[in-house]
């Protein structure tokens, strides 16, 4: 998959330098995504930057 660049802000590895919480971690259990780029897993693949199907 692409690396959407316009939702960014929306990725893992942007929002856990804000803060690790309850949404956060909701987007990280069960996942089925991992990002190429920075190694975050997901469970949805909008969630990270460069989305790889584990």
């Amino acid at each position: 998959m692409k690396h959407d660049e316009a939702n960014h802000h929306n990725h893992l590895c942007e929002k856990a330098k804000i803060s690790i919480d309850e949404a956060f971690e909701e987007l990280v259990k069960d996942p089925k995504y991992v990002c190429t780029g920075c190694g975050r897993v997901a469970n949805d693949a909008s969630s990270i930057c460069s989305p790889r199907k584990l």
